[in-house]
């Protein structure tokens, strides 16, 4: 039975979805997580089951507003969701999401201070805000006096649970939920699975719930969404999906309890009543006293159940030779792949040369004192782009405070008060075009340098550059200096902006999803910086913390403590010839500085 809903009141309707995991722009070689997907979700709760990487969480991100979909349309009771790059606002109010890591959508300096940023668009009075904060930490089984503690304090699954109590708070009408149980114990869930069968009830509600819990989830589950690989495998009730277990198994979600207790009688023989089949699905109470009212029946006599094991052996025979046949497959595709590399050449190079690339082009680009040297140094940035293959969306996403600072510092280093020869000037302030162009040629000079150390970063994982750094300074290891410490430090501090660009991301979809602002993804409104920013560097610090204890973890902070490295990095003829490169570059550019 398909779920077709006669009405689009508080409906939920896809048409040939296809969407990417993150930012459409940040990937578009790979392909789409979600392709042509067309489906309707009525009020109820409905399951997302899949195994591992089958798009659940990339689908639950596109109907929360928070990935736009690359292609297809997504109505929400009649509405589109999105309105070009923002999620049209009557919609984006009536919006709940819980992160698959719930944890990371916390960030205030208290539990009720998470509460008050969630609540904080529906202008409560203080009263409100009070008995909300306290029925929803009841519902999580989180005790009232919880509110004045701080979210880092807690336990993680505190966290989780302090997470889902500020989403539920806000009420919202549309409620996607990303692994709720994870990190909850027995009881936790318990208190969670009763709550949102209530919720749903109040006001015709709809949760959406990606979960591999199908035992917590099941009994009060509506409808079951099965994926695989990014397609729609099975949309049905769970009585119909537990008739059909074949579709679980299939997408390697694996069986519940009451459907795989079925399937053993089955196996054996034995028939199973409807009525068993449909308690299957419901509590363990419900299916035990199914099987009490209508036991197990045997279908085959004594005397043939000698025949009966023969034809299971053959048919288990039968399904384990495709399986056979596809792990063979992937062995030989797992060869094909080892002997035909399939990453980007430019991923493929010694990161040592790419380290001398990176350090004689970039002295070679801040040697310049012309703009045609600049220009020069942007045809070549440019080429080292294009043979990366880094999307230009990545690049600019991170190269565009810089920009803010470049016109901020140019205008400030051109202004001039009085009259000034040389200088244009209007009612006692003047502008020096020379000093502005001065400083916009100093500052153009470092952007190039940013751009290819973020190709290199793009290009190369920390650990190959630590490995490239380590193996060119082991000579000086006979100084007695920290070479392994330095080599870390070093590509750790290139990967250091990027990972500050995804805490911005991070901070970007809070705002959004919490704080309901009609903001394009990526960016944060200018009102949200006075609660974001304390909580932005404390999460720098943490980093950094994370940093030395890793550090300390691995002995880099012991400089007499011998490390071998398990790789040897071996050069190639293509990076001797990207090293050949780098020298002729070097030498033109520093050529056309002595021009």
């Amino acid at each position: 039975m398909k779920l077709n809903p006669t009405s689009t009141d508080d409906v939920i309707e896809a048409q040939f979805l296809c969407a990417r995991a993150g930012q459409s722009s940040e990937n578009p070689s790979r392909p789409p997580a979600l392709r042509q997907l067309s489906f309707q979700i009525r009020p109820g709760i409905t399951l997302l089951v899949g195994r591992t990487g089958a798009g659940k969480t990339t689908l639950l991100n596109a109907l929360a507003g928070v990935t736009p979909p690359e292609s297809g349309t997504l109505l929400f009771s009649g509405l589109p969701l999105w309105q070009g790059r923002r999620v049209t606002p009557e919609l984006q109010a009536q919006i709940g999401l819980v992160f698959q890591m719930p944890e990371q959508q916390l960030f205030a300096r208290t539990v009720q201070g998470e509460f008050d940023y969630s609540l904080r668009p529906l202008r409560l009075p203080e009263s409100q805000v009070a008995v909300r904060t306290a029925a929803a930490l009841q519902a999580v089984e989180l005790p009232p006096s919880m509110a004045a503690l701080p979210p880092l304090t807690l336990s993680g699954g505190q966290k989780r649970r302090v997470a889902l109590a500020a989403t539920f708070a806000a009420n919202p009408n549309f409620l996607f939920l990303d692994e709720p149980t994870a990190g909850l114990d027995a009881e936790s869930t318990q208190a969670l699975t009763a709550y949102l069968k209530q919720w749903v009830k109040t006001g015709n509600k709809t949760a959406v719930i990606a979960t591999h819990d199908l035992d917590a989830f099941l009994p009060a589950a509506d409808a079951v969404m099965v994926l695989c690989e990014g397609q729609l495998l099975a949309y049905d009730t769970p009585q119909a999906i537990a008739s059909r277990p074949d579709v679980l198994i299939e997408s390697g979600v694996g069986l519940p309890s009451g459907i795989e207790l079925i399937a053993r009688f089955r196996e054996l023989g034995l028939e199973v009543h409807e009525e068993v089949v449909k308690a299957a699905v419901g509590e363990p109470d419900e299916m035990a006293k199914a099987l009490l009212a209508h036991p197990p029946q045997r279908l085959h006599s004594d005397a043939s159940l000698d025949a009966l094991d023969a034809s299971n052996a053959e048919t288990q025979a039968a399904q384990a030779a495709p399986q056979a046949m596809t792990l063979e497959a992937c062995d030989a595709e797992r060869v094909d792949s080892a002997t035909h590399p399939r990453t980007p050449l430019v991923q493929q190079l010694d990161p040592r040369a790419k380290w001398l690339f990176y350090l004689l082009t970039s002295l070679g680009l801040l040697a310049q004192s012309s703009w045609f040297g600049w220009c020069i140094g942007v045809a070549i940035t440019t080429l080292v782009t294009l043979l990366s293959r880094t999307p230009w969306p990545n690049i600019w996403r991170l190269v565009r405070p810089f920009l803010w600072f470049v016109g901020f510092s140019v205008l400030l280093s051109g202004v001039r008060f009085g009259n000034q020869s040389g200088v244009w000037h209007a009612a006692g302030i003047g502008f020096s075009m020379s000093a502005a162009s001065t400083t916009l040629l100093q500052l153009a000079k470092v952007l190039l340098v940013m751009v290819l150390g973020i190709l290199l970063t793009a290009t190369t994982s920390t650990l190959r550059m630590k490995q490239g750094l380590e193996q060119a300074l082991h000579g000086l290891k006979r100084l007695k200096l920290p070479i392994e410490a330095f080599a870390l430090g070093a590509s750790l501090m290139l990967r250091f902006v990027p990972v500050l660009m995804q805490e911005q991301q991070r901070f970007s979809v809070i705002v959004r999803v919490r704080g309901k602002a009609q903001t394009k993804p990526g960016a944060i409104r200018l009102r949200d910086a006075r609660a974001l920013i304390i909580p932005l560097i404390l999460s720098v610090f943490q980093l950094g913390e994370d940093l030395s204890q890793a550090m300390e973890a691995r002995g880099y902070t012991h400089t007499s403590m011998e490390r071998t490295s398990a790789v040897q990095l071996k050069f190639s003829r293509a990076d001797a010839v990207l090293m050949a490169a780098s020298a002729v570059i070097a030498g033109l550019l520093w050529w056309i500085h002595g021009i």
